[in-house]
């Protein structure tokens, strides 16, 4: 059985359970309340904030779009500048182009050149050997010439030796022959007087003038040397150091002798006197050997 219930006011659980939610949705309420209000405040708050970082975006969005657009326009000059660039360089990469297409050309033309050059060098090298060549026949044919010319220039020495020995005896068979024209006058003169006495002797002209010549056996003893030998135009002429001082005439020959061997050389037949010398031609076996000192003689 239950128990009776109690006299006082008792309250039900039920209501307790509901005061204690009142009491729970109050505070709640409450506490939502001042949350709501709270939160109207930050959302005013944030509202206003909103606002301003709003008017500031716009701002700096306009600030912006400025930037942007001046960017833009200037971006678009840089391009344009850029574009003009790109054009300067390709048209001065084409010029280069040009440039670089020409002076392959000149290098194909200097190639062609230098092969042409190349080929004229070796011709050259062989003309300049070929010209050594000749140069060292010339220079050998140079080295003939100037021997032929010594050889000449010693033979017209050795001529013009000749030439003077042959002067020198010319002028002493000239001045023989007008001593001998002066002798021959005088021989004349004393002839004519000689033949008008033997003709007054009674005597033969002829047999006395014939023993008297003195040409060859009836000639005076005369000795000499020879004292100087000159071959003239391929004739051996000798001079003698005896003249007409010492009874030597034209015509008179003399046997010329080795002294020292004793042994025969030749002849010299005068052909011009002079009063200490006399010139002849020589004749006979030995004349290689005739030379300065030699002795002569008109009687053995």
């Amino acid at each position: 059985m239950a128990p009776p219930p109690s006299k006082e006011h008792p309250l039900s659980a039920l209501t307790k359970v509901f005061i204690v939610l009142l009491v729970v949705c109050a505070l709640l309420f409450v506490s939502g309340t001042v949350v709501f209000v709270n939160r109207q405040e930050n959302l005013t708050k944030a509202t206003k904030d909103l606002k301003d970082i709003n008017q500031t975006l716009s701002t700096k969005v306009a600030e912006a779009q400025t930037s942007l657009m001046n960017e833009k326009s200037r971006g678009e000059k840089d391009r344009q500048l850029a574009n003009e660039q790109i054009r300067a360089v390709e048209q001065s990469r084409d010029q280069y182009q040009q440039q670089l297409a020409d002076k392959d050309v000149q290098i194909a033309n200097l190639n062609k050149d230098l092969a042409m050059r190349a080929l004229d060098l070796n011709k050259v090298t062989e003309g300049l050997a070929a010209s050594e060549q000749q140069k060292g026949q010339m220079l050998a044919t140079v080295a003939d010439y100037r021997k032929l010319i010594d050889d000449q220039t010693k033979r017209i020495a050795d001529l013009n030796g000749a030439l003077n020995d042959v002067t020198r005896f010319a002028d002493q068979a000239d001045r023989s022959r007008r001593s001998f024209q002066e002798q021959l006058t005088q021989s004349q003169g004393r002839m004519t007087t000689l033949e008008k006495f033997i003709k007054d002797a009674g005597l033969d002209v002829g047999q006395a003038t014939g023993a008297s010549s003195g040409l060859r056996r009836g000639a005076p003893a005369i000795v000499g040397t020879i004292t100087d030998v000159k071959d003239i135009a391929g004739v051996p002429y000798a001079t003698i150091g005896v003249g007409s001082a010492d009874e030597v005439q034209k015509g008179m020959q003399f046997t010329v002798i080795d002294k020292a061997r004793g042994e025969f050389l030749g002849f010299l037949t005068v052909e011009s006197v002079q009063p200490q010398e006399a010139v002849g031609r020589l004749s006979g076996p030995k004349l290689d050997q005739v030379k300065t000192g030699v002795e002569v003689r008109t009687q053995l």
